[in-house]
């Protein structure tokens, strides 16, 4: 498990000692030939789907039906076949590996008298939010609360593998392209707390860095920009030089704030006069350097949303039937919350409203909501929007499916990662990889606007067992207490997971 979650592969010979391991009943104990018991039988299916073995060779399957044999009455799971009754962390172990093995544990074949597995969980939870009192019970309880298999993915190890794939593709003058690409590239380097200018990014052949490159790329870059003036162009150098500790006022021998100031102020309300997206980087760049972003520019950026919550690619004008696009959308969201935030709650109601209402049910996004497919340009612009708003910075969108696992747009970016580390467009549409690893890394890395403090979302649950699913008509709320502030009232938060059958 851990050379699957460290992006390392399994070797054969550890995948063949493990089934030799398992015992006739179709278990595994703590060690070999030792009786078999839920939690490492549990461990066991998970390692071998992780390493890439089948769910349906023979091994899973006869484990499986081992754990099957262990589910108690009450739906939950003892620990072995010397003990009757279930307890919470041979629950939560078993229905982590019989969701990675695919079965759906909200149909008849897992529910006995008294529901569902998750519903024996839930019957045991106190009313402060822990199992058994312990620690160490509620932690292993929470990962089958929430239907979540291992290996838990990782964003930072998925970021620093995109990086690595990122290195690969390094031209000689130590940039990716033109300025644009590389100013792209510096700020993802920035973001994983690297240094774009230094030895770790050196050439291997020129010794050039990133840095050194977009210094030299700057200035054609800036002055080729296309009709409408070069406000994207100066905001993503701004935003890259600044991460990477640079001084965006004297950069490649041009003062790349003073500029952007020049076209975006109080007297210019669009700092672009056509484009959405690069307006809305030119708030997020002016934020970076610390610039008061002009109000005019938050309002107008505000009036150009559109009546279903989002916002389109060019602004719209009265003779226009603009169509709102996913990437405009999460981008716009985060220059308004760094203009100081929205003059009304309706601003982000509206975005949340649109955003839910395009995702896949994988929770992938797609770049306008006609698009039959999901990209992993437009998911990483929702996700950096839905966190700078203030949505789900805990965990964002958390979706439950019918098989009572739950999955998270954060799954869905991962899930356009490759074996090399880049990220693909989309499966159907071969685009630039080097644009979708960029993008996935600034939202992997996403960093919060933390002056912005979010109105908070109405809380009426409490700590413990708010109710348990016993139909398919109904609904579960799990409480589990952790480490965060969502409400920003105290130290200690709530996590609820609405599971719907």
């Amino acid at each position: 498990m851990a050379k699957t979650v460290s992006w390392q592969a399994a070797s054969p010979e550890a995948i063949a000692r493990l089934k030799e391991w398992q015992n006739e009943d179709g278990g595994w104990g703590s060690l070999p030939e030792e009786p078999s018991n839920t939690k490492h039988t549990s461990l066991s299916i998970q390692a071998l789907i992780a390493a890439g073995e089948s769910p349906m060779c023979q091994e899973v399957l006869d484990a499986v039906l081992y754990l099957q044999e262990r589910q108690s009455e009450d739906a939950g799971f003892a620990s072995s076949a010397s003990v009757p009754a279930s307890d919470p962390e041979s629950t939560s172990a078993a229905i982590q590996a019989l969701l990675a093995a695919g079965e759906e544990l909200l149909n008849s074949k897992w529910h006995r008298s008294a529901g569902t597995p998750f519903d024996a969980l839930l019957a045991v939870q106190g009313e402060n939010g822990s199992f058994g009192s312990s620690v160490g019970t509620t932690s292993a309880a929470i990962p089958g609360l929430v239907g979540r298999s291992l290996p838990f993915p990782g964003r930072r190890l998925a970021a620093v593998k995109g990086l690595e794939w990122l290195h690969s593709q390094q031209m000689d003058d130590g940039g990716f392209g033109n300025g644009g690409f590389t100013a792209d590239a510096v700020y993802a380097i920035a973001l994983c707390d690297q240094d774009p200018g230094g030895p770790e990014w050196a050439h291997p052949v020129t010794n050039k860095t990133p840095l050194e490159a977009l210094e030299a790329q700057t200035n054609h870059y800036v002055n080729s920009a296309p009709a409408g003036g070069p406000a994207g162009e100066l905001s993503k150098v701004i935003r890259a030089v600044n991460a990477a500790g640079g001084t965006p006022y004297s950069f490649a021998g041009m003062d790349l704030v003073g500029q952007l100031k020049e076209v975006c102020n109080e007297y210019s309300p669009k700092c672009h006069p056509s484009k959405v997206f690069s307006h809305g980087l030119a708030l997020i760049a002016l934020q970076a350097a610390d610039e008061t972003i002009p109000s005019t520019a938050v309002g107008t950026l505000e009036e150009a949303q559109l009546d279903d919550g989002g916002w389109p690619w060019a602004w719209p004008s009265l003779d226009s039937n603009p169509e709102a696009d996913v990437d405009s959308t999460g981008l716009s969201i985060q220059a308004i919350v760094a203009g100081g935030g929205p003059s009304s709650p309706l601003v982000i109601e509206g975005f949340s409203a649109f955003a839910e209402s395009v995702r896949f049910a994988n929770g992938a996004y797609p770049d306008v909501p006609a698009r039959p497919d999901p990209n992993c340009n437009s998911t990483a612009l929702a996700i950096e929007g839905l966190l700078a708003a203030g949505r789900h910075r805990d965990q964002p969108l958390i979706i439950p499916l019918d098989t009572g696992a739950t999955i998270s747009s954060w799954d869905a970016l991962l899930g356009f990662q490759e074996p090399s580390g880049s990220f693909a467009f989309t499966s159907s549409r071969q685009e630039s990889r080097l644009v979708a690893t960029l993008e996935a890394i600034r939202a992997l890395m996403s960093p919060f606007y933390p002056d912005y403090q979010p109105t908070p979302e109405a809380n009426t649950t409490k700590a413990g067992r708010e109710g348990a699913r016993s139909a398919p008509s109904q609904a579960a709320w799990v409480v589990a207490p952790f480490s965060g502030d969502h409400n920003y009232k105290g130290p200690t938060c709530l996590s609820h997971h609405h599971m719907e059958t």
